[in-house]
């Protein structure tokens, strides 16, 4: 359908249920590029997700998505030129409050050292809930109208001059607020001569279902002394109505006397109907996305019945095979090669059935629909070393703890973790040496922390380390041993089915962390394991 405003026009094509979100994304990417303004989008953890070539240009650099926060520009100043904390400018109050921000003009530094005044219009993007899931900015470069200013006070002519030049509507009041100038762009909006903004006469071209606002607003700011911004409908020389934002500082003389409001109107037309088509593709591709996550909880759900039906169905005829094979062995009198035989059929029934209730807990991991809850990782530690309590014996083990901390996750999982860990190192101990298991944590170091991508920056982690003097392995199938069926040993030295360590993996991916590990052959191995403190949703 087409759309169009002065100066700018943009056919859009019908939403089509069936585009991809390839495709949403790059004309997401093309709205944002056709806003005139300097313009750019960050997550609702303020990373800088977007922006376009009008940005870059005001910032004078182009950051890096994903890794910079709130504002591009390479150094922020407060308007007495005093260097302002990134978490004290406007897009990060808008981001914090969930409010727009208008009338808090900042100065950037571009990397070669030039300085721009800027107005920028932080506006936080709601979700269906209420909640914020993107923040959209506009600056506006208000360096020329400082500098304006400024030349007013070494002469009034010369402001005139640079005023009339001036591509936006530039107005000035007395100090009662009436208006006593207006600039040639001014007239060539309203096609109106300038007497007609003078004194108040200016509020008959408001829209008349915004004058009571903006009448009342103006009323309010000028006895005050305080900057003034509004958003309104103003009239045209075609006697059509544009989105104008009026923005007005209080100006003094060289004494400090207040003498009046100088300001500036400024057609927003073109930027409130590109943002409004871009609250909309951020609407559909959010309802994309959730159509999306439906079909994937249906299709997980689906695939959690097929393993439990496939488990139960399999386990069934093995039970019978390792049944039947003892059946034979205790009531048929055969030779001791069949008995071998017989044996090696239960032998690797019991093993086939593990390995389906392997896989089946194994899958059960991918949705959990559990609660996070507080847990104390040496109570789970002291449950773990009941359960294998009579390994632990048998091979005169000893397992060294230091204080673990109290860490947001799912009990059972957490139990299954340290589990599948310790009786990794009970399982591959080396042949008369008494396995010594050392358990220590720490809290993750900054360095570490943006060095994995996988981890939020936003989160505490701690990092928990499993160190024995088993067999260890080669440093090269570090990886390896994570997924799923890889086995590095004989099984027939070594029991397994090549799932505990790919549990782990899975367990640990479910609470936002990650797990490596670092071995040498012959030498003993160190699991570590990463952990938030809490997770938040």
């Amino acid at each position: 359908m087409p759309f169009a405003c002065p100066g700018f026009t943009l056919k859009l094509k019908p939403m089509d249920r069936n585009n991809s979100l390839a495709e949403i994304t790059h004309r997401y990417l093309q709205l944002i590029q056709a806003i005139p303004a300097a313009f750019y989008v960050c997550d609702k953890d303020g990373y800088i997700i977007h922006y376009n070539d009008a940005a870059a240009q005001l910032w004078g650099r182009k950051p890096v998505l994903g890794e910079e926060r709130l504002c591009g520009s390479w150094r922020i100043y407060d308007t007495a030129g005093q260097p302002l904390p990134l978490n004290e400018c406007p897009m990060a109050i808008s981001l914090r409050e969930g409010r727009p921000i208008y009338d808090a003009e900042i100065i950037i530094e571009r990397p070669d050292g030039v300085r721009r005044h800027v107005l920028p219009h932080p506006r936080p993007v709601m979700g269906p809930s209420g909640e914020i899931i993107e923040i959209i900015n506009m600056l506006v470069d208000i360096t020329d109208l400082k500098q304006v200013t400024s030349a007013l006070k070494e002469s009034e002519e010369r402001f005139r001059t640079m005023a009339d030049q001036a591509p936006v509507m530039i107005w000035m009041t007395d100090e009662n607020g009436q208006v006593t100038y207006v600039n040639t762009s001014w007239s060539s909006f309203t096609g109106l001569p300038p007497h007609a903004a003078f004194g108040s006469e200016w509020q008959q071209l408001v829209h008349p279902d915004d004058r009571t606002g903006v009448y009342n607003k103006w009323m309010r700011t000028v006895p005050v002394q305080q900057r003034f911004y509004l958003k309104f409908r103003f009239l045209t020389a075609d006697q059509g109505y544009a989105t104008v934002t009026g923005s007005g500082n209080p100006r003094y003389n060289s004494n400090g006397k207040f003498v009046g409001y100088i300001g500036i109107l400024q057609d927003v037309t073109q930027q409130d109907h590109a943002t409004g088509l871009l609250e909309q593709e951020v609407r559909d591709r959010i309802k994309d996305l959730r159509r999306a996550n439906r079909e994937l909880a249906r299709s997980n759900s689906e695939l959690e019945q097929f393993a439990y039906v496939s488990s139960h169905d399999l386990q069934e005829p093995l039970r019978k095979i390792q049944t039947y094979a003892e059946i034979l062995e205790d009531r048929l009198e055969i030779s001791d090669q069949a008995k071998y035989y017989l044996g090696k059929i239960s032998d690797s029934s019991r093993r086939m059935m593990a390995m389906i209730r392997e896989l089946l807990q194994f899958s059960r991991l991918s949705q959990s629909g559990e609660i996070y809850e507080p847990v104390h990782l040496e109570d789970i530690l002291a449950q773990v070393r009941n359960d294998l309590e009579l390994p632990i014996q048998e091979k005169h083990a000893t397992i060294e703890a230091g204080p673990l901390p109290v860490i947001q996750g799912i009990p059972l999982q957490i139990k299954q973790l340290f589990y599948n860990l310790l009786n990794n190192s009970l399982k591959f101990c080396r042949e008369g040496v008494p396995p010594v298991i050392q358990i220590r944590y720490e809290t993750l170091s900054s360095a570490e922390l943006k060095s994995r991508p996988s981890l939020h920056p936003g989160l505490h982690y701690f990092k928990l380390s499993f160190q024995d003097n088993c067999i260890g392995f080669d440093q090269v199938y570090a990886d390896r041993i994570f997924t799923i069926f890889q086995r590095l040993n004989d099984r027939q030295q070594y029991d397994g089915n090549g799932i505990g360590l790919a549990l782990c993996k899975k367990i640990v991916l479910n609470h936002h962390g990650d797990i490596y590990a670092t071995a040498a052959k012959d030498s003993g191995s160190t699991f570590y394991v990463i952990l938030p403190e809490t997770i938040t949703s």
